[in-house]
């Protein structure tokens, strides 16, 4: 994921689309990023910082930030390295998962399509990492259509993740405004 700092959201989507950023990405300003910033006091931008899940920081500063590096430091640090999908006949991961409204207000509705019945799992994360909202486990195919409850939490970026079989299959951005 990538953490702006200082920018607003309409930044970070200038700075995504120039430059084919895929990744979901949070401004500082509207998205909490200058808090995360603050936070784990990274000293300069643009840096590569792995936060390992009990929020600590395994690595502060990756240099230089090279695929290898990276992928070295994120494994030193207890993460898995997992094949991505690489063609368009493998999974549109695009179909899997569907979020309205995008900003939410206070519920939001997910759409989950599934073409077998599979354990999946719904979670929603804030940008620190912890998770906000869980589905719990679901099993049937077709189409679930599942209500979370997002009226308590700070207006700002969220990440929404399908998991499978210990597996993420998708992961994307909401926003939530109040």
């Amino acid at each position: 994921m990538g953490i702006d700092k200082g920018n607003t959201n309409a930044n970070v989507i200038y700075y995504d689309s120039v430059y084919g950023i895929h990744y979901p990405g949070i401004s500082g300003q509207e998205g909490g990023g200058n808090e995360v910033h603050l936070l784990y006091e990274v000293q300069a931008t643009p840096s590569i910082v792995v936060i390992t899940p009990d929020h600590l920081i395994a690595y502060n500063q990756i240099w230089p930030p090279t695929e290898t590096n990276v992928t070295d430091s994120v494994q030193a640090a207890g993460g898995i390295f997992l094949q991505c999908t690489t063609h368009l006949s493998e999974v549109n991961k695009d179909e899997i998962i569907s979020v309205s409204p995008n900003p939410v207000a206070d519920y939001a509705t997910i759409n989950l399509n599934q073409a077998n019945g599979r354990k999946t799992e719904i979670k929603i994360f804030n940008v620190f990492g912890m998770m906000v909202w869980e589905s719990g486990s679901i099993y049937q195919s077709g189409n679930t259509v599942l209500k979370a409850d997002l009226s308590k939490e700070r207006e700002g970026c969220y990440i929404i993740r399908a998991i499978s079989d210990d597996q993420v299959l998708v992961t994307k951005k909401i926003v939530v405004l109040h």
